[in-house]
């Protein structure tokens, strides 16, 4: 098996990992992965698929009181541009009335 190389570029995706638009219903959470300022992230299984994610759940209100709207929506556009071995990558991402969801792949432990 080949190793990543640390200094070829970046992969630039020309599609999401999801071609329907995502929603809470197509989802089984599970345990949270981490907490951080604006959320947590938790593991979850795609429903139609039974494949695993990682769930980044945001506080809007949290990023609006902090000022960060323009910070999450340069990281959103930054992430659904890129797909390298070395960055975990964003295939997607829904919201509600008080959060938003980034879809990010789910890393084994072992593997971090």
């Amino acid at each position: 098996m080949a190793t990543p190389d640390a200094t070829a570029p970046p992969v630039v995706k020309n599609s999401h990992k999801f071609a329907a638009p995502l929603d809470g219903s197509q989802f089984e959470m599970g345990v949270t992965l981490g907490t951080g300022s604006f959320g947590r992230v938790r593991f979850a299984t795609h429903k139609a698929t039974n494949s695993y994610w990682a769930i980044k759940i945001l506080k809007k209100a949290e990023i609006i009181r902090l000022q960060q709207v323009e910070h999450m929506l340069s990281e959103k556009s930054i992430l659904l541009c890129l797909d390298h071995p070395f960055i975990v990558n964003l295939a997607g991402t829904y919201q509600d009335t008080k959060y938003l969801y980034m879809v990010l792949d789910e890393i084994e432990r072992q593997a971090m």
